[in-house]
C-alpha cells in the first residue's frame, strides 16, 4: 500500500456495478480537488467520464473481467478559480475475489495533456490552413479566421488593418451574441492603444479586463483581451484582437494557437492585398491603354469630320462616354460670345436656354476661355467658394463637379468645352491630361473645319450595332481560328450570308493582282451559276470598278438601289446583261479591308432574292466587319513578324558559331519557349580567355526586352572580366556587381549562371567551374558512369556578396561535360517534371555518343516529354574531351584578338527554332 501511495500518477479503486470509489491515491485526490469523489459512483463524481465513454468501458471490464488500457479520457481539474482540462491515458485491472469473480476495478492513468493539446493545435492549424486557402479576398479570409475563433476561443473579435499612412482602421468586428454582433458590425470600435502598441512592436499582448483599454466600449464587458499581430512576409499588416466575456484569461497553449491562426490569415490577406494592388495597377494600365486608343480613335474620327456640328457631336459624345461625364456642352467663340454647337445630358431647365453666352469674368467657362487655362471644380462646395453667383445655376440640375476647358488652336482660343458630373469628382493628373488632350484634338478639328469648309458630310454611323453584337462575336472567333487565310475568309463569307446579305465576296491584294478568295450564298446552285458567269466573262484584273477598284483605292462603293440602267452601263454583251439580270441583284456595297497605311482587299455584300435594300446602317456595320477582318489578317502577319524579330534578337544573344578547340568537341542547342515570339533569358557562350577558353550557361529571370537587356549585360560583362584575367568565381562577382549597378524596374533582376575556365593539359582538359545558383553539371565518363558535380551558390543580381563555390575536374579523353538550364529539368510532362534523374539516365544511355548526338538526343527527349510545346527556354551545352591536339592559342594571341577557328553552328551547335 505504501508503494501505491507513492505513485506519481492517479490511481482509483472502485467496487460494485455502480463503480463506487473506495480508494484514491494522493495524485488522484489532488486531481479531484474540491470534488467529493470517495464513496460516490464514478458517473456522479466525474460526469465527463460518462460523456467520454469511460463508464461504459468500466461496465464491460467488470462484466467480462477483461482489463483495458490506452483509453484517452478528459478530466476537468477544478482546483483553482478556473476549470482546466487535463487528459489522461487510462488503464483498468479487475479486482478478483477468491472465488474468481470480479468485485471491483483498479483504474490508473498517465497524464497526456501536453500531447493532446499539441495534437489539437496541429489539427486546428491544419484545419485553419485548409479553410483559409479556400478564401476569396482579404475580407473572406478574415471572416473565415474569425469563424474559427468565435465562440470557442473568445466571444469578441476585432480586426484592424494598417493603412499606408500607418493608421489602423477597423476591418472586421464580430460578437458571438447575435444581438451585439449586429451592433458591433455596423459600428466597429476604434482601434485600441494596445493594438497600436502591438502594431509597433510586433509582439502579442494579453491584457486582463480593465487594464488600460478603456477605449473599448464598456458594453462589450470584456474580462480579458488578446491582441496578436497580423504578420506576413516580414510585414505587419494589422492586429487580430480576441476578447472574452465569460472567462478571465487565456491558457498558455492558446496563445501560440491564435498566433498561428493569425499568421496564416495574414499570409492569405497579404496575398489578397498583393493581388488587389496588381489588379489596380493592371486596371490603371488598361485604362491608360483604353484612353490612348480612344484618343487615337477620336483623332481619326475628327480628322474626317467635315463640319463644326459633326466635330461637336463627336467630341461631346466621346468625352462624356470615355470620362464618365453626365452632361457636356461644346461652344465655339464668336467675338465676345460663345455659341453652342453640341450639348448632351442637360435637362431642359438647365441647358435649354444657353444657346449663346456672353464672355465675362466670374464664370468658369468664360474664365477658361479668356484665360486660356482649364478650370477644375471638384464639388459643389468649390463652386460656392469660387463662383458663388453661378453655383445655384449649376447645382439646379443636381450637378456637383465640372471641368471647363479652353479650345486652343495655334495659340488662339476658339471655343470652350464644359463637362459636368452629378457626383463630386477628384480630377486626377491622368484625368486632366486626358481631357486636355480631348480639348486639343477638338480644337484642331474645329480650326481645320473652319479653314476648310466642306459641303458634303462624310458618311457616319446612323445606328449602333444593336443585335449584331452576337454576329461580331462569332466573326471574331472565325477570324481568330488557327486556319489558313483562305479558310478564315470563306468561313466569314459563309457567316455573313444571309445575315447581312444574300451574297458575300472577299477579294485580297496579292502582289500586283486582286484575287477572289471567298464567295458565299446559301443556295449552292446559285453559287455555281455565278461561277459559270465568271468563267464565261472573267473580270478584268486591271479593271477600274467593283471590288478591284475598292481594293486598289481603299474607297467605299455603295449602291443602295441597283437599277437596270446601271447593269446596262456596266456590260457590253447582251447575253452577259441577261445573265446578270437573272442573278437579281437589288443592292450592293463594297468596303475596303484596310489597316492604317495599307489596303488588303475588299468585302462585297449584295442583296438579291431577299429584296432587302442596304442602308447607311448596313454600310457602317460592313465597314466595322471589314475593319475587324483586316485587323485580324494584319495581326496574323504582325504575329509572324514579331516571331521573326524575336528569333533574330535571340540569335544575336547567342554565339554565331562554336569555336574549334584542340582536344575538345562541342555541341549546343537552344529552343525558345512557346511560339518563339518573345525573347528568352537563357544563354550559353564559349570564348577565348588569356589562359585558354571560357564557357558559360545561364538563365536570366524574365522574358522579353528586359530579359534580353540583362542577358546582353551578363554575357558581355562576363567576357570582359574573363579577358582581364579573372578566375571563374571572381568574374561572376564582377557580373553580380554590374547587375546591381544597372538594376532598374524595367530590367529583370537576377540570373543563375555556371561559368568555367578550360585549360588543355597532357591528361585532357582541366575545367574550373563556378556556380551562381545554377543546376549541377553532369559528367559522362568514358567508362559509361555519370557523375553529378557540386553546384549551388547564390543567384546573381540580388545580394552584394553572393556565395559562388568553385569546383575543378579533369575531362579525360572520352569524358563528356553537360551544362543545361531549367528548361530541361523543369519541362512539364503529363504527370511530373522532366527532372535531373531523367537527364542523368539519358546521359547514361549515351556511352560512345558524340557531343552533337548527346545534345540532339537530350533536346528531342525534352521536347517530346512536353508534347513539342516548351514552356520555358531550353539551352544545352555539351563538351567532350578528345585525344590531345596542337596547343591552344597563347595569351598574347588572345589579347590581340586573333579570331578562333570556328565551324557553322548548324553542324556543331544548331539553333533549334
Amino acid at each position: 500500500m505504501r508503494a501505491v501511495l507513492q505513485l506519481p500518477w492517479p490511481l482509483v479503486i472502485t467496487r460494485g456495478p455502480a463503480h463506487v470509489v473506495e480508494f484514491l491515491s494522493p495524485a488522484a485526490c489532488e486531481l479531484a480537488g474540491a470534488r467529493r469523489v470517495q464513496g460516490r459512483p464514478v458517473a456522479d463524481a466525474v460526469p465527463e467520464a460518462v460523456a467520454g465513454g469511460l463508464v461504459e468501458l468500466l461496465d464491460r471490464a467488470l462484466t467480462t473481467g477483461h482489463p483495458f488500457q490506452d483509453v484517452e479520457q478528459r478530466i476537468v481539474d477544478r482546483r483553482g478559480n478556473v476549470a482546466v482540462e487535463r487528459w489522461f491515458d487510462l488503464g483498468c485491472q479487475p479486482v478478483r475475489e477468491p472465488g474468481g469473480g470480479v468485485s471491483g476495478l483498479v483504474l490508473f492513468g498517465v497524464e497526456i495533456t501536453g500531447k493532446v493539446r499539441a495534437r489539437r493545435r496541429v489539427e486546428f492549424l491544419a484545419q485553419a490552413s485548409a479553410v483559409l486557402l479556400e478564401s476569396v479576398g482579404a475580407a473572406d479570409a478574415l471572416g473565415r479566421a474569425v469563424a474559427l475563433v468565435v465562440p470557442d476561443h473568445g466571444e469578441v473579435v476585432l480586426v484592424d488593418l494598417a493603412q499606408q499612412d500607418g493608421i489602423l482602421r477597423p476591418a472586421m468586428a464580430v460578437h458571438g451574441d447575435p444581438a451585439l454582433d449586429e451592433v458591433l458590425r455596423s459600428s466597429p470600435p476604434a482601434p485600441t492603444r494596445i493594438a497600436y502598441r502591438v502594431l509597433e512592436t510586433g509582439r502579442t499582448e494579453a491584457v486582463p479586463g480593465g487594464s488600460g483599454w478603456g477605449e473599448v466600449p464598456t458594453g462589450l464587458k470584456l474580462r480579458c483581451l488578446l491582441v496578436v499581430p497580423l504578420v506576413a512576409r516580414g510585414q505587419i499588416l494589422g492586429t487580430f484582437s480576441i476578447g472574452r466575456t465569460t472567462r478571465p484569461g487565456f491558457a498558455d497553449d492558446e496563445v501560440p494557437l491564435i498566433e498561428g491562426l493569425a499568421a496564416r490569415a495574414a499570409l492569405v490577406v497579404h496575398t489578397a492585398q498583393l493581388h488587389e494592388a496588381q489588379r489596380i495597377a493592371r486596371e490603371a494600365a488598361e485604362q491608360a491603354q483604353a484612353r490612348n486608343a480612344a484618343l487615337h480613335q477620336l483623332a481619326a474620327a475628327l480628322s474626317q469630320a467635315p463640319t463644326v456640328a459633326e466635330i461637336g457631336r463627336l467630341t461631346v459624345v466621346d468625352a462624356t462616354t470615355l470620362i464618365g461625364a453626365d452632361a457636356a456642352t461644346l461652344f465655339v467663340r464668336e467675338g465676345d460670345e460663345l455659341e453652342r454647337v453640341q450639348s448632351a445630358g442637360w435637362g431642359a431647365d438647365v441647358g435649354g436656354g444657353y444657346h449663346r453666352l456672353t464672355l465675362q469674368r466670374g464664370r468658369p467657362l468664360s474664365d477658361a476661355v479668356l484665360g486660356g487655362e482649364p478650370i477644375w471644380l471638384e464639388s459643389a462646395a468649390q463652386w460656392r467658394q469660387r463662383y458663388p453667383e453661378m453655383a445655384p445655376v449649376h447645382s439646379a440640375g443636381g450637378y456637383e463637379a465640372a471641368a471647363s476647358l479652353p479650345l486652343v488652336a495655334d495659340g488662339r482660343v476658339i471655343g470652350g468645352l464644359l463637362l459636368s458630373f452629378v457626383q463630386p469628382r477628384a480630377f486626377t493628373p491622368d484625368d486632366r491630361h486626358y481631357l486636355s488632350a480631348v480639348a486639343a484634338l477638338c480644337a484642331q478639328a474645329l480650326d481645320r473645319a473652319r479653314l476648310y469648309v466642306v459641303e458634303q458630310q462624310a458618311r457616319v454611323a446612323a445606328e449602333r450595332q444593336r443585335d449584331r453584337s452576337a454576329f461580331l462575336a462569332k466573326a471574331s472567333l472565325v477570324l481568330d481560328a488557327p486556319v489558313s487565310t483562305e479558310q478564315r475568309l470563306q468561313r466569314l463569307a459563309d457567316l455573313a450570308t444571309p445575315v447581312l446579305a444574300d451574297w458575300c465576296v472577299v477579294h485580297l491584294i496579292r502582289g500586283s493582282a486582286v484575287d477572289e478568295i471567298a464567295v458565299a450564298h446559301t443556295d449552292p446552285a446559285k453559287r455555281e451559276f455565278v461561277r459559270e458567269i465568271q468563267r464565261r466573262y472573267p473580270p478584268d484584273p486591271r479593271g477600274t470598278s467593283g471590288p478591284i477598284q475598292v481594293a486598289r483605292t481603299g474607297r467605299v462603293v455603295f449602291v443602295p438601289e441597283l437599277t437596270d440602267d446601271m447593269l446596262r452601263a456596266s456590260v457590253d454583251d447582251p447575253e452577259h446583261l441577261e445573265l446578270l439580270r437573272q442573278v437579281g441583284m437589288r443592292s450592293a456595297m463594297i468596303v475596303p479591308l484596310a489597316v492604317p497605311g495599307r489596303v488588303l482587299g475588299a468585302l462585297t455584300l449584295i442583296t438579291a432574292d431577299s429584296g432587302r435594300v442596304l442602308d447607311d446602317a448596313d454600310l457602317a456595320f460592313a465597314q466595322d466587319l471589314a475593319q475587324r477582318a483586316a485587323l485580324a489578317l494584319e495581326n496574323a502577319r504582325l504575329y509572324e513578324q514579331q516571331r521573326q524579330i524575336a528569333h533574330t534578337l535571340q540569335t544575336a544573344l547567342l554565339p554565331d558559331d562554336l569555336p574549334v578547340i584542340p582536344g575538345l568537341t562541342m555541341a549546343a542547342r537552344f529552343v525558345p519557349h512557346g511560339d518563339g515570339i518573345e525573347v528568352g533569358g537563357d544563354l550559353y557562350d564559349v570564348f577565348p580567355s588569356p589562359h585558354g577558353w571560357a564557357i558559360a550557361v545561364g538563365d536570366v529571370c524574365g522574358k522579353g526586352p528586359a530579359a534580353a537587356g540583362l542577358t546582353a549585360l551578363v554575357r558581355y560583362t562576363l567576357r570582359a572580366e574573363v579577358l582581364h584575367g579573372r578566375g571563374p568565381a571572381d568574374a561572376l562577382h564582377q557580373v553580380n556587381a554590374a547587375m546591381l549597378r544597372h538594376h532598374t524596374r524595367a530590367m529583370a533582376t537576377f540570373c543563375s549562371l555556371v561559368h568555367g575556365a578550360l585549360t588543355l593539359v597532357p591528361q585532357g582538359i582541366r575545367v574550373r567551374l563556378a556556380s551562381a545558383g545554377h543546376l549541377p553539371p553532369l559528367v559522362l565518363h568514358a567508362d559509361g558512369t555519370v557523375q553529378t558535380l557540386p553546384a549551388g551558390g547564390t543567384v546573381l543580381g540580388i545580394y552584394p556578396d553572393p556565395d559562388l563555390p568553385e569546383t575543378e575536374l579533369l575531362l579525360a579523353p572520352g569524358d563528356t561535360l553537360l551544362l543545361y538550364t531549367d528548361g530541361v529539368t523543369e519541362a512539364r510532362g503529363p504527370n511530373s517534371d522532366y527532372g535531373l534523374d531523367r537527364v542523368a539516365n539519358l546521359l547514361n544511355s549515351c556511352p560512345g555518343a558524340t557531343a552533337d548526338d548527346i545534345a540532339e538526343q537530350l533536346t528531342r527527349d525534352v521536347l517530346a516529354f512536353q508534347a513539342g510545346r516548351p514552356r520555358d527556354d531550353i539551352a544545352v551545352l555539351v563538351l567532350q574531351a578528345t585525344p590531345p591536339s596542337p596547343p591552344m592559342p597563347t595569351r598574347s594571341a588572345s589579347i590581340r584578338g586573333s579570331a578562333p577557328t570556328s565551324v557553322p553552328r548548324s553542324s556543331d551547335a544548331p539553333m533549334v527554332q
